[in-house]
């Protein structure tokens, strides 16, 4: 396959080079393009939505991404989900929600669903997207916010946000079989866990970035 760029769009720093150094792992010839502008998820969380501000701002963060013309482009937060199927068309590049293909994956599980997130910001763009791909199909969903881990993200201490994310998401998975991380960055509180407990979570960095290769390996 020929050489491709990728632009990798955060709202976070904690998702940059995990989820760099997992993409030129699955594609060891991608160039890899961060792009980031962490006061956007404080905003939205704090306000509870939106607003035209932070939709503008996201967007011209999108556009200078897109103005270094890569092959495609993927967001790595769910809060702005929706964002990025409104921008999609407008940039005229490939422009993928990391989150959109485990919602799909959640949907095929079926059954009772827990949804977890560090932040409120994240769990209703989640919840909806579940729901508009399972439209119609039988699903029991719960939500959570782990309490404590939000601020531990924003403040930048990414250890501490980890070792509380390992903590909280070993208990659920003693309590559910299926529950699906809403923030990319929570992937990283499966680390040591074991292989049978790591089957009961859907993270969006594993496939989202599995989507995200395939649409690369097919674009010549």
């Amino acid at each position: 396959m020929m050489q491709k760029t990728v632009a990798l769009i955060h709202t976070t720093a904690a998702t940059i080079e995990p989820l760099k150094n997992r993409l030129t792992s699955l594609l060891p010839n991608v160039t890899v393009r961060s792009y980031l502008d962490d006061s956007l998820l404080p905003q939205i969380n704090a306000q509870g939505r939106i607003n035209e501000d932070c939709a503008q701002r996201f967007f011209l963060l999108c556009q200078s991404a897109a103005l270094a013309r890569p092959d495609a482009m993927l967001c790595a937060c769910s809060s702005v989900g929706e964002l990025v199927e409104q921008f999609a068309a407008i940039l005229n590049i490939p422009f993928l929600r990391i989150d959109e293909p485990m919602a799909c994956e959640a949907v095929l599980r079926g059954g009772q669903i827990k949804v977890l997130a560090t932040m409120n910001s994240t769990l209703a763009p989640t919840l909806a997207l579940i729901r508009r791909k399972g439209a119609g199909a039988p699903l029991r969903i719960e939500s959570a916010v782990i309490e404590g881990a939000g601020e531990l993200l924003s403040a930048g201490r990414f250890d501490d946000y980890k070792r509380l994310l390992r903590q909280e998401l070993a208990r659920y998975a003693a309590e559910c079989n299926t529950v699906v991380l809403a923030q990319a960055s929570m992937a990283q509180g499966l680390e040591g866990m074991s292989e049978d407990l790591q089957a009961k979570f859907l993270t969006s960095p594993a496939s989202g970035l599995a989507a995200l290769v395939n649409l690369l390996q097919h674009k010549e």
